[in-house]
């Protein structure tokens, strides 16, 4: 993220970069999908709000497991209204969606090995079928931090939040594909909002800041519709708001 971070920075803006729960120096044993997570921010976005004072203004930014904390924050109903806009690149949908994938993935990745002797596997792990696996990861995840996957849907953010969002993907992003984040885009209840898809083989999962000149450009033009529309400027906003590079 210290990356990410200099692309903020560069543009003029001050940075906040903290380790969300259950990572690397932080407090937490385990990471919460943005559950609780989005408490921690609303607190961060309080302390910055009482050192800039009443001119305050905050994006939320976040990547992967991050763009969903960010939506989660988001869509808080007690959310300060200093914050003006939210950027969420390659977030996933629901956990549900995104452990599909991964379990997909692993299916896939067998088979390759199985598919040599003569046994398919027919996008299934042996002994452990998709259905088992999410209800076993649910009830340990309940039993250890007390919450359902159910409870850190993007979906759900996306439609309880009305900031101006963008969304950002990869095309080659194997690990969230980017029909993730086409469906928060599509669900998502801001009359502001982009999506920015990047075609090609860009670098897999959260590899959208390669292409740093056009990233920077991008987040750059999507604030500056996000000022003018805080500014009662009158926003001519084209239908081209699904962006592919």
């Amino acid at each position: 993220m210290g990356y990410i971070s200099k692309v903020f920075y560069d543009m003029g803006y001050n940075v906040l970069m903290p380790y969300t729960r259950g990572q690397s120096t932080s407090d937490g044993e385990f990471l919460t999908f943005g559950a609780k997570d989005k408490a921690d921010w609303l607190n961060w976005i309080n302390k910055i709000n009482d050192l800039n004072g009443p001119t305050s203004k905050v994006v939320l930014y976040g990547q992967s497991l991050g763009a969903d904390s960010a939506l989660q924050t988001a869509a808080q109903s007690n959310l300060p209204s200093s914050v003006k806009a939210v950027i969420a690149d390659c977030g996933f949908s629901t956990i549900p969606s995104l452990l599909f994938s991964l379990y997909t993935g692993a299916s896939n990745s067998l088979n390759n090995l199985t598919s040599k002797i003569g046994w398919n596997l027919n996008g299934t792990i042996p002994l452990v079928p998709f259905d088992q696996f999410l209800n076993g990861f649910n009830n340990i995840n309940k039993l250890l931090q007390g919450f359902s996957l159910d409870a850190v849907s993007g979906i759900t953010a996306v439609e309880n939040s009305k900031l101006p969002t963008m969304f950002i993907a990869t095309a080659d992003d194997t690990f969230i594909p980017d029909t993730q984040t086409e469906t928060l885009y599509n669900l998502s209840a801001s009359t502001l909002k982009q999506l920015w898809i990047l075609d090609g083989n860009v670098g897999g999962h959260a590899s959208a800041n390669n292409a740093v000149k056009d990233y920077t450009a991008r987040i750059q033009a999507f604030l500056n519709q996000v000022d003018a529309q805080n500014s009662d400027t009158k926003l001519n906003i084209t239908d081209d708001q699904h962006v592919a590079a």
